[in-house]
């Protein structure tokens, strides 16, 4: 019976195995004739995949950084290839792990292994760095109130985000 130089593999009679890939020797003996072979283990097809973004909360021209993480059944990790897209309302790019942002919008981010059908994706990712837009109606634009009160009256509105507060002189006012 063969004897190994690793607890990570294993004999069961003539055949030798792991699930842990690497280089592992083998040594055999019979009747005082012995034989070293190396042989290697590598993983098994990928069977899943994990994308992690160094940053979910981006704003306009921020590069966020993804991580992906292929393994195969056994949990080790194997080395295929794969591709980084983006689908989203605005133009992005993407340089290999890099993705950046440079309209604002709504955004995922996938990770394809290549030559297979599995995949991953983290969003939706909202990119809004500018505020919401006041329009004011009255008084008119250069108009002067006298006085202590006076009306203002307008609109508020977020292209991406929902207006939350409005504030006049930093006291809260309602609005619609």
């Amino acid at each position: 019976s063969p004897e190994l130089d690793s607890a990570d593999a294993s004999v069961d009679g003539s055949t030798l195995t792991s699930t842990m890939p690497g280089a592992y020797t083998a040594t055999a003996s019979v009747d005082g004739v012995s034989d070293r072979e190396v042989f290697v283990v590598t993983p098994d097809a990928a069977d899943s995949v994990v994308l992690t973004l160094s940053d979910e909360d981006l704003e306009l021209y921020e590069t966020t950084h993804g991580t992906v993480t292929v393994i195969d059944a056994y949990g080790n990790p194997t080395a295929d290839d794969w591709t980084i897209s983006v689908d989203g309302t605005g133009v992005s790019a993407v340089s290999h792990s890099n993705v950046t942002f440079f309209e604002e919008g709504l955004y995922t981010v996938r990770v394809d292994v290549d030559d297979t059908g599995l995949w991953d994706e983290v969003g939706p990712l909202l990119i809004d760095s500018t505020g919401p837009l006041v329009e004011i109606d009255e008084p008119d634009r250069g108009g002067w109130v006298e006085g202590v009160t006076g009306t203002v009256s307008g609109t508020v509105s977020d292209d991406w985000s929902a207006v939350t507060s409005l504030t006049i002189n930093g006291d809260s006012v309602s609005y619609n």
